[in-house]
């Protein structure tokens, strides 16, 4: 009979163990969920032909290329009309600010970049036929830490870099549809860098890389997905952006969605349908993420900018920090390491340790209170009874909880889960994290059991012999 409570009490542990795991697994996936929503539209009925890019100045406002009105235009961010500009231009296909507020403007057709300070006064041109480093049809650009801008030039099948001082610095691609090219058509070429200057490359005339990734030095460092339709794969790329947390964004023009990746490339979500309602796109062109990372989508048939809401899902390490809470047990084993102080406090019998600390000070005496074992120093002694508390430290050699508390390193994991919280965590995550709450509770029930069934594993060895 004792061999078969053996069995039964192993067979519970191993049951609440794999519960255990079940429940964060299942809190894991339900949190991970997206949280990107249409938010409103800029622009919409304002006479936006063919809005080819976008981007936020600094002050919130929304800046369109207006492509076939030959057009800089600039919105509020609820979308009122500002103001607009004819430099004159061909056809604004890109735009980008710079760290002194100057906006620099891709002007397709007439093959240079116009830069405009923070005012719209006109600065200069760069890149046309009487430059060194010459652009053919450039189509976007992005600007790294250091200054330098990187520009799309599509009949070059390059990218093209000049310094901050506006002088050509060197380039990088060619024609063809291996790693590192842009085959010819290079077709719209789209680009952004991220907080470590890494490039990113939209290209969709390559059929392999789609989408490349690229030190600011031009060395390709990998690609992102495949062709396809489904979650995580391309049929023609658009616009392309990287958040604060390094997440990739890419402008599926082809499927009518943004779709989501990782830093690393993994597939995070995807968002839209194809329509003209809410939330539904046709043509895509640009994408551009503002400070609270609201993601701005130039719809360049259906004539609007789509704001949606910030993507939550860099929240999956968020999610192992909310994993992270298990750790108040944790804690509770941090109880037995002040019983380690309380050893120390053993040591307060001879005064050493009263040095450390206020009390220390008084604990000097102390030390001459061995001496008064012969009376007088002797009752300044007392201030060794502070080792009661060390006592108390014992309740850290049981270590019991302590052991549980190792739980809570995992809570280190979970320090990361602070980059998770770029944005406002939805209502039902508030939901979810009074049910985690719950579950927590259940779990450290779980634990106990286990602890009881455990404890008495032993008696039932001694009872068999």
């Amino acid at each position: 009979m004792s061999g078969k409570i053996k069995r039964v009490m192993k067979n519970r542990i191993k049951l609440f163990t794999v519960l255990f795991y079940v429940v964060l697994v299942s809190l894991y996936a339900t949190i991970a969920t997206s949280a990107v929503t249409f938010d409103h539209y800029v622009g919409d009925g304002a006479g936006l032909s063919g809005p080819h890019d976008v981007d936020v100045d600094g002050y919130g406002n929304v800046i369109v290329a207006d492509f076939h009105n030959g057009r800089m235009v600039k919105f509020a961010s609820n979308g009122t009309f500002i103001s607009e500009m004819y430099d004159p231009f061909g056809y604004p296909s890109g735009l980008v600010f710079d760290s002194n507020g100057n906006m620099l403007i891709t002007d397709y057709s007439a093959h240079r970049l116009a830069i405009f300070d923070s005012n719209w006064d006109h600065v200069r041109y760069l890149g046309d036929i009487y430059d060194s480093g010459k652009l053919l049809y450039p189509y976007d650009m992005a600007i790294d830490s250091s200054g330098k801008i990187f520009v799309a030039d599509s009949n070059h099948n390059a990218i093209k870099i000049f310094d901050q001082n506006y002088n050509y610095f060197g380039q990088f691609g060619f024609n063809g549809s291996g790693q590192g090219g842009f085959p010819n058509p290079a077709g719209s070429l789209r680009i952004a860098i991220d907080g470590q200057d890494n490039v990113y490359v939209s290209c969709w005339s390559n059929p392999n890389f789609q989408v490349q990734k690229f030190t600011n030095s031009g060395q390709f460092i990998s690609s992102v997905a495949v062709n396809g339709s489904g979650d995580g794969q391309f049929t023609k790329t658009a616009g392309v952006a990287v958040d604060s947390a390094g997440n990739l964004y890419v402008a599926d023009s082809g499927s009518k969605r943004i779709q989501i990746f990782d830093s690393y490339g993994n597939f995070l979500e995807t968002f839209g349908t194809p329509g003209i309602g809410e939330g539904q796109f046709s043509q895509i062109g640009g994408i551009s993420l503002n400070n609270n990372n609201e993601i701005f989508v130039a719809e360049y048939e259906n004539n609007r900018i789509s704001v949606l809401t910030p993507f939550l899902g860099v929240g999956p390490q968020g999610v192992q920090g909310k994993l992270g809470d298990t750790g108040p047990q944790g804690v509770q084993g941090k109880l037995g390491d002040t019983g380690a102080q309380g050893v120390q406090g053993k040591l307060g019998d001879t005064g050493a340790q009263g040095v450390q600390g206020k009390l220390g000070d008084t604990g000097a005496q102390g030390v001459q209170g061995k001496l008064g074992d012969t009376g007088a120093q002797g009752p300044q002694g007392k201030l060794g009874d502070i080792g009661p508390q060390g006592v108390q430290g014992k309740l850290g050699d049981t270590g019991a909880q302590g052991v549980q508390g190792k739980i809570g390193p995992a809570g280190a994991d979970g320090a990361q889960g602070p980059q998770g919280d770029p944005g406002m965590i939805p209502a039902e995550v508030s939901a979810m994290q009074a049910e985690f709450s719950t579950m927590q509770s259940q779990i450290q029930a779980l634990v106990d059991e286990i602890q009881f069934l455990r404890d008495r594993l032993p008696q039932v060895n001694r009872k068999e012999k």
